[in-house]
């Protein structure tokens, strides 16, 4: 048996002394996402997981075309994260959740992330259908509590 838990250090540390196998994996380096995201994997028996070999998707792939952020398109950007860190767009981002992220060619002209780019982040695109009334907050907090 398997389990996903968050990357929580207190839950961590519990944890460790009760079960055989535990180790904090980047899921980056085992799936194609575009963001860093790292999760505490717990299981009864070894595990052994392969490094990613594909092709792996930036957010400046998604700014590539201007249609979500016009201003950016055939641009470098960069990313700012909720907490206020920057990366060029053409890293993996920081850990996409329900915070909201700010790009732009410059810090000073950054404008809020979007919400369409951020479901492609979290690899969710294509997978859910929103009611129209749904709020953006509501979309992204859904999202986080979802997605590894």
């Amino acid at each position: 048996m398997m389990w996903l838990i968050e990357q929580i250090p207190q839950v961590r540390k519990m944890l460790i002394a009760e079960v055989p196998y535990v180790e904090i994996v980047p899921l980056h380096e085992i799936c194609p996402m575009a963001s860093v995201r790292n999760r505490a994997i717990i299981s009864s028996h070894p595990l052994d997981f392969e490094k990613y070999q594909g092709e792996r998707v930036h957010l400046q792939d998604f700014l590539a075309d201007g249609k979500a952020h016009p201003k950016l398109k055939g641009k470098r950007a960069i990313v700012v994260s909720p907490f206020g860190h920057t990366r060029s767009a053409s890293e993996l981002t920081h850990t996409v959740t329900s915070g909201s992220f700010k790009v732009g060619e410059h810090v000073s002209d950054t404008e809020k992330l979007d919400f369409g780019i951020v479901e492609k982040l979290l690899g969710a695109d294509d997978v859910f259908s929103w009611p129209e009334d749904l709020s953006e907050t509501k979309r992204r907090k859904y999202l986080a509590q979802i997605v590894p």
